[in-house]
């Protein structure tokens, strides 16, 4: 997401966002072993009174045992194959991405996002982007309320924070954008080269040559770099 503010004015451009969810679960079905059911027959002796006559015929024989039948089993139901393209951005709505990926054995840090970010940016010809200490303490902000509602927010929360201009001025830049995500554990060149470089409105915005300084917030698998251009004085 993009934004560009004079001081009498807030001109919304365009708005993206990115959310990713690795779907790597195993269902496991558990098959129960049949129980085996019986009936007993019980005998039961018979009180005589002695003013009647003793029979010595009674069928003292135990009753016939049921057949036992087996139970069926249940059977474990077959996971279906997940059939999603790897590697791939797949949009399902207007700010919102999904991309089936692997992880990384850790987390990138915020400096070596920048870092893969400028390497990116100089590939493609953009000027290099300068830490910001006031954009990277909103960046993590941001980066903790994603982690906290294990999602992206359509960039909601950062749309509402640009609105006021005194939070603009705080952040010292009229023109400011987001890229962010969750759902990833990825190195920093994973995240630039492979998350936002794979659809359109990501790519546009962390290549913008308009943009001249940018902070990074990461926290569990959420990140948020916001960048800015157009410095207040």
């Amino acid at each position: 997401m993009k934004k560009r503010n004079s001081p009498h004015s807030i001109i919304t451009t365009f708005l993206f966002s990115c959310i990713a969810f690795i779907d790597a679960g195993i269902i496991v079905a558990s098959l129960a072993h049949p129980q085996i059911l019986t009936d007993t027959s019980t005998l039961f002796s018979s009180f005589i009174p002695s003013f009647l006559p003793v029979q010595t015929d009674i069928n003292t024989s135990p009753l016939p045992s049921p057949t036992l039948l087996p139970k069926k089993l249940k059977q474990p139901q077959s996971t279906p194959p997940d059939n999603t393209q790897w590697g791939v951005a797949k949009q399902i709505d207007g700010v919102t991405w999904t991309m089936k990926i692997g992880e990384d054995s850790r987390q990138a840090t915020p400096r070596e996002v920048l870092d893969a970010l400028n390497t990116y940016r100089k590939q493609h010809n953009s000027p290099p982007l300068t830490w910001d200490d006031h954009l990277a303490a909103y960046a993590q902000t941001r980066a903790n309320y994603l982690e906290s509602i294990h999602s992206t927010d359509d960039h909601k929360g950062f749309e509402a924070y640009v609105q006021d201009e005194n939070n603009v001025k705080a952040l010292g830049f009229w023109e400011l954008g987001e890229n962010c995500a969750y759902g990833y554990q990825l190195l920093a060149v994973h995240w630039i080269e492979w998350v936002f470089s794979a659809d359109p409105g990501h790519d546009k915005n962390q290549l913008d040559s308009s943009y001249s300084h940018a902070g990074v917030g990461i926290n569990g698998k959420a990140i948020s770099i916001i960048f800015g251009g157009w410095k207040i004085q």
